[in-house]
């Protein structure tokens, strides 16, 4: 008598859970690490990604590894201008860009994440702070003796450092330029 052992495999495997960065602010080229968990090892080909929402932006986050296994990592490299300083957020699927993600059973994967950790502490400024105003001093008469103060405001708040020397900003009198240089803040 022969007999036929046989085992069939209908169920999509499923993201599970989502790991993300840990909290902090990240800067320029500091790297944004994700980690999805199926509920079974999985195989990939090509480059999946997943949608990175930084302040009003969507970057792309791309996969680095794990096929074989049940958890994929994708990550992306923070980039000059990125700002967001409330908590990054996930598109709602895995991008596939023409790749695939499958079961040993060639199941194609369900592309949904559902249970992402809390994004609220993840916080990107690689954004280079810009001056939004200058004070002046007040009109009227300056004469030898008096000071011209000026007030810098900047879009958001920035440290000084005067170690390889005194910031200033030019101001022409007249014909000649001299420099108003750093007091403090």
């Amino acid at each position: 008598s022969n007999t036929l052992n046989i085992t069939y495999d209908g169920t999509a495997p499923a993201v599970t859970s989502v790991d993300v960065p840990a909290n902090g602010i990240y800067t320029t080229v500091g790297t944004l690490s994700f980690t999805l968990h199926f509920s079974e090892n999985v195989h990939v080909t090509g480059t999946p990604g997943l949608d990175v929402i930084i302040g009003t932006t969507t970057q792309q986050a791309v996969y680095t590894g794990g096929s074989g296994t049940n958890s994929l990592t994708f990550s992306y490299t923070v980039q000059d201008g990125d700002l967001d300083m409330d908590g990054i957020a996930l598109g709602a699927n895995v991008l596939l860009n023409s790749g695939s993600i499958q079961d040993a059973a060639g199941n194609n994967a369900l592309l949904p994440l559902i249970n992402i950790a809390n994004t609220t502490g993840v916080l990107v400024d690689a954004a280079a702070p810009v001056v939004t105003s200058v004070d002046v001093p007040a009109n009227g008469y300056y004469t030898s003796g008096n000071t011209l103060n000026f007030t810098v405001h900047f879009s958001e708040n920035t440290t000084i450092d005067d170690a390889g020397g005194t910031p200033y900003l030019d101001v022409t009198v007249g014909t000649t330029t001299r420099h108003a240089t750093y007091t403090g803040s």
